[in-house]
């Protein structure tokens, strides 16, 4: 199970970097609704946007603070549930079958 190149001598089923993951999670959702926030005014993903205003704290399309808080938000939402599916898995993966 072990690859040849030196380069990746690591086990195919090795640990996820949690972090990472969330970071790479949160950083594309987060800026996705960002510019989504640009574009709802327009009537694209406004049922979607909607939704993100009834959930997300001081999310608006109005304001440039509002659309900012939108794409943080969603950046701490993918963020946090990476950090989770990362540990999750670094657990579950831990265990001896």
């Amino acid at each position: 199970m072990f690859c040849k190149n030196k380069m990746f001598t690591h086990n195919i089923m090795s640990d996820i970097h949690a972090i990472r993951l969330g970071l790479t999670l949160g950083l594309i959702f987060g800026i996705s609704v960002f510019i989504l926030s640009f574009i709802a005014p327009r009537n694209y993903g406004m049922v979607f946007f909607g939704l993100l205003e009834d959930v997300y704290i001081g999310c608006n399309r109005k304001t440039f603070i509002g659309k900012f808080l939108c794409g943080f938000m969603a950046f701490l939402d993918a963020f946090i549930g990476g950090v989770l599916i990362g540990y999750i898995y670094n657990h579950l993966n831990a265990i001896k079958y």
